[in-house]
């Protein structure tokens, strides 16, 4: 990640080990384990999907940060988002998930 700020001109970021050993980019003036209770996360991933592993081992980190989230795995393949029945389940989980988030 910090080569991808690098290539674009961009100072690297600040990262402080949290609870659980999550790594995240902080302002660390605005970091407290009170603000990361106010956060909410929703991962998807599917059975084969190359990036499963990682975020099922995220939103493990997340969670450990004090992060409230929600993670699921579907039966599915990468790209599934919108498409079919598990895909359109996911799409109106993902629009609940936002709607509740943002203006709750």
């Amino acid at each position: 990640m910090i080569e991808a700020f690098k290539k674009a001109g961009l100072p690297e970021p600040i990262f402080e080990e949290l609870a659980g050993g999550l790594q995240v980019t902080l302002l660390k003036d605005i970091y407290t384990e009170e603000y990361l209770r106010k956060l909410e996360a929703l991962i998807f991933t599917a059975n084969c999907d190359p990036l499963r592993d990682e975020g099922k081992a995220y939103a493990k980190k997340l969670s450990a940060a004090c992060v409230e989230t929600i993670y699921k795995n579907y039966e599915n393949i990468h790209g599934f988002f919108g498409l079919g029945k598990m895909g359109e389940e996911a799409l109106k989980a993902a629009c609940d998930f936002l709607k509740k988030t943002l203006f709750d």
